[in-house]
């Protein structure tokens, strides 16, 4: 019997008071909001894309639910060098500090259960 730790890892998901966040592996794209701000994205919405969590330029596969803007922020980013953005953020713009930390929190989140199998 073969172990697909692949499937284990990237069928991830938690509930925040947001409602269902969800991760998959790309074949199959579920939950309504957004990983890391949790903005509410319809399916068809032109704002609901795939961010690839670790960079497909660095053979990242799996992907989150995300918002055009967090994924246009995010660019190609690795997780740990989107932390270090938006820290500066949060210092440059104090007044959407709630968001950057959410933003932060999801991202370490989703790091901390995926960074042992990656």
């Amino acid at each position: 019997m073969q172990n697909d730790s692949n499937t284990d890892k990237t069928k991830l998901a938690y509930s925040t008071c947001y409602g269902q966040l969800s991760v998959y592996d790309g074949k199959k794209l579920g939950g309504d909001r957004c990983w890391y701000c949790a903005e509410y994205i319809p399916n068809g919405s032109y704002r609901r894309t795939a961010d690839h969590f670790w960079p497909k330029h660095m053979k990242g596969r799996l992907k989150v639910v995300c918002c055009k803007n967090c994924n246009d922020e995010k660019k190609g980013l690795t997780p740990n060098g989107f932390i270090e953005h938006l820290n500066k953020l949060k210092a440059k713009q104090p007044y959407y500090a709630s968001k950057f930390d959410r933003m932060i929190n999801a991202t370490v989140t989703l790091w901390e259960r995926v960074k042992w199998s990656v």
